[in-house]
């Protein structure tokens, strides 16, 4: 008769971890797991930003506090962070902050404001293309000039053009555009809504602001130094105002951050 063989000889060998069917089972929920966390990462960043996540502008000067938003992404700006297309900044109360973007322009955030960086495109050789959107507060902009192209600030009331310039923008708690020159000319209109089946966040979607892009004359008021500002109250047409340097010096005090 053969002997017995020993149980503890003749056990069966031990599989390798994630070979048997429970192991494979954790594979592909793991795998599948993965994968939905790429396709929801690539959802919440806004087209744009994925397909253009590169510097656009750099903080350089920050006084007080600001936060910054893209998608469902946020955190504390910093001095020395680079801000990418689709993110939003917003400054706290006393606070101010400083950019300067790849083409030499540099802007400057008055407290509790909130900017948008919508498009910016500004390769060597290449007709600059920048588009900003201002939803509350005083945004304070030297346009490096340039050949060809555009820079565009939105606001909820209202639609500025400039090539090379210095200038202001403010939008209160009313959502009234008020617009300032220091140097350089200014064209400013009344924000048109966006046309049919257009996103309401869509830059350049005045028509007047498209004409100007092209190179042709837009309907607005071309502002100079020393005429006044524009006053744009949502939903109605922009007008003139007076000259008040008294309130000029008060915007740009509110810009200074030394």
């Amino acid at each position: 008769m053969s002997p017995m063989p020993d149980p503890l000889l003749t056990s069966r060998q031990p599989v390798p971890v994630g070979q048997g069917p429970r192991g494979r089972r954790r594979s592909h929920a793991a795998l599948a797991a993965l994968v939905a966390y790429g396709a929801l990462a690539f959802c919440v960043l806004p087209g744009e930003a994925w397909a253009q996540a590169v510097s656009v502008c750099e903080v350089r000067s920050l006084k007080g506090a600001a936060q910054w938003q893209q998608g469902v992404r946020q955190g504390s700006v910093q001095a020395g962070m680079a801000v990418t297309v689709g993110m939003e900044l917003r400054t706290a109360k006393a606070a101010r902050l400083r950019l300067q973007c790849e083409d030499g322009s540099v802007l400057v955030m008055a407290e509790q404001s909130r900017l948008l960086v919508e498009h910016f495109e500004a390769q060597a050789g290449q007709p600059r293309m920048a588009s900003f959107l201002l939803k509350l507060g005083l945004l304070g902009q030297k346009v490096a000039p340039v050949t060809g192209g555009h820079w565009q600030v939105r606001t909820p009331s209202a639609v500025t053009a400039v090539r090379g310039t210095e200038f202001l923008v403010e939008v209160d708690a009313r959502q009234t555009t008020q617009v300032h020159v220091l140097s350089g000319e200014v064209a400013v209109e009344s924000r048109e809504p966006p046309e049919s089946g257009a996103a309401a966040s869509e830059p350049f979607s005045s028509k007047g602001v498209q004409a100007q892009w092209r190179g042709e004359l837009g309907p607005g008021i071309v502002l100079q130094p020393g005429t006044g500002g524009v006053r744009c109250p949502q939903g109605r047409a922009c007008s003139q105002s007076r000259r008040d340097d008294a309130a000029m010096q008060r915007l740009q005090q509110r810009l200074v951050l030394d």
